[in-house]
C-alpha cells in the first residue's frame, strides 16, 4: 500500500470510497456543527483525533506532525489490514501522503511522526476544545462502531469494497 491520498496543484483527492467520505462527513453540517469558531485544519485537529480514539478505541493513538522544530497537526493513527493509517479532516492517508500535505499545501518540509502530551501540544497552539465527545458520537452514527477493515483500503474498483465494515 503506497498511497491513500494524491496531492498536486494545490490540492488533495482521496484514492478510496472511505477516505473520500470521511473527508466529506467531516465538513458536513453534522460535524461542524460542533466545531462553530473552526473547522478540522484549521484549530480542531486534536479534538477530532481524539474524536477517532474514543470512536474506534483501543488501538487508535493520537499522533503529531512535527517539522521546524514544532508541532503542527494532530492526526489519528489508526491499524487497519496490518497497516498504519492516518485519519484527519482531509480523510484517509499514509505517512507519506501526510508529508506530502505538509510539504505541498502546508509548507511544513520534513515532518515527522510524534508522540507528545495534550500540554505540549496546547504549548504549541493545537487545543482540544472539549467537543471530542459529541465529535466522536457523530461518527459512530455515522460511520458505526465496528473496528476498522480492509474494505477502508480498497479502492472502487477493488473487490474489497464489498466486504465488512463501517459503512462509507
Amino acid at each position: 500500500m503506497d498511497r491513500l491520498q494524491r496531492i498536486g496543484r494545490g490540492r488533495l483527492a482521496n484514492l478510496t470510497p472511505f477516505g473520500r467520505e470521511f473527508r466529506r462527513f467531516c465538513g458536513s453540517s453534522a460535524m461542524l456543527a460542533h466545531m462553530p469558531d473552526h473547522g478540522f485544519l484549521d484549530g480542531g485537529c486534536l479534538s477530532l483525533a481524539l474524536a477517532v480514539r474514543k470512536w474506534l478505541g483501543a488501538g487508535v493513538e493520537v499522533r503529531f506532525c512535527a517539522g521546524s522544530g514544532r508541532l503542527q497537526h494532530a492526526v489519528a493513527e489508526v491499524v487497519v489490514g496490518g497497516h498504519l493509517v492516518y485519519l484527519d479532516g482531509d480523510g484517509l492517508a499514509t505517512k507519506a501522503d501526510l508529508a506530502a500535505k505538509m510539504t505541498l499545501l502546508e509548507s511544513t518540509p520534513g515532518i515527522e511522526l510524534i508522540d507528545a502530551t495534550i500540554g505540549q501540544a496546547a504549548a504549541a497552539g493545537i487545543v482540544d476544545d472539549g467537543r471530542s465527545d459529541a465529535l466522536a458520537a457523530a461518527l459512530a452514527e455515522r460511520f458505526g462502531n465496528e473496528p476498522p477493515t480492509e474494505a477502508w483500503l480498497a479502492g472502487p474498483d477493488d473487490v474489497r469494497t464489498a466486504s465488512a465494515g463501517p459503512a462509507p
